[in-house]
């Protein structure tokens, strides 16, 4: 990930958001998007690659989730993911950019979500079992993420180990 950042600043994503607003104004989802002959903006296909990984992850099977998403950028998936959810339920979100993290949270908070039901902290997807204890998430989604992470099968080994025994990914 370090390629990415240099001394601190953040240079790729201050770039690449910028452009992201030139292209849709005040789109701060940082994927590439589902597109298809209903979603032919960019922010129509993100939230429609968003709502098809979410049906990936079967939201229907059970009542309380217990979610992690790595990689989470600003957070706008996590936030179309809480209103899906049961109030039982917990999204904790990682990423590496303290800058995006930080954005993350103040809209957590302008929106007034408790940060027990959704959550995002800063830390580096190489070193998941760093920061969360083991066997805690029911649901890990990875979000156009995975290919930034320098060492996957580092990752997906703290995967593992953090998955609940009938839990799932994707990414």
């Amino acid at each position: 990930m370090q390629k990415y950042f240099r001394n601190g600043d953040e240079i790729v994503y201050d770039y690449l958001i910028k452009l992201i607003n030139c292209v849709s104004k005040k789109n701060f989802f940082m994927n590439y998007g589902l597109w298809d002959e209903n979603n032919t903006t960019l922010k129509k296909a993100n939230k429609n690659l968003c709502n098809f990984i979410f049906e990936k992850i079967d939201l229907n099977s059970v009542d309380t989730f217990h979610i992690l998403d790595v990689g989470c950028g600003y957070g706008k998936q996590d936030f179309l993911l809480h209103k899906m959810l049961s109030s039982s339920s917990k999204i904790v979100a990682i990423d590496l950019s303290k800058k995006q993290v930080d954005f993350a949270n103040k809209c957590r908070k302008k929106k007034k979500i408790n940060k027990k039901q959704l959550k995002f902290v800063e830390g580096d997807a190489h070193c998941l079992v760093d920061y969360f204890d083991n066997k805690n998430f029911n649901r890990i989604i990875s979000l156009e993420s995975a290919f930034h992470y320098k060492d996957r099968s580092l990752f997906f080994n703290s995967v593992s180990h953090l998955l609940t025994k009938d839990g799932s990914i994707c990414h």
